[in-house]
């Protein structure tokens, strides 16, 4: 997946890149308020990403981004699949121990994502410190930056 954004800071070898959030409609480039989903999904958004600077771009570069499919895909399953399977399996792993009717076969379920979801912000989070997988590829151009956080 390839998004462009603008370099709006550096730091030693890292460049702060600021982008706009991908949205489910921001495919059919519609720039109107009309768009339900766009205007409650906050398609216009920007956020910023830490990205090796391997290109020495500079502020104000406009850059090309690239994130790797396995990377996007790995973790929309840590997020999305990962505490469905965990709630799942202690739930049939705690009807087998406890019983069917006990609390703790109905806790179980509620400790699974707990468990995941500690597991995507120690373990996932610290890792994506070191490297979210993203990467410059490209500089496109260079525009005038206006450090505006909104």
């Amino acid at each position: 997946m390839t998004q462009n954004g603008t370099v709006i800071a550096l730091d030693g070898n890292t460049a702060v890149v600021e982008v706009l959030r991908m949205s489910a409609c921001s495919s059919c480039n519609k720039e109107s308020s009309d768009c339900i989903a766009c205007t409650l999904g906050g398609a216009r958004k920007k956020t910023t990403v830490k990205v090796m600077n391997t290109l020495s771009a500079k502020v104000g570069d406009s850059v090309e981004l690239e994130a790797t499919t396995f990377r996007i895909i790995f973790c929309a399953f840590a997020v999305f699949i990962l505490p469905v399977i965990l709630a799942l399996g202690l739930y049939l792993t705690a009807s087998v121990i406890f019983g069917a009717y006990s609390i703790y076969t109905y806790l179980s379920p509620l400790f699974g994502v707990m468990v995941s979801f500690f597991f995507i912000y120690f373990v996932l989070g610290r890792r994506a410190e070191k490297d979210n997988g993203i990467s410059m590829v490209r500089i496109i151009g260079h525009t005038d930056v206006d450090i505006n956080t909104d």
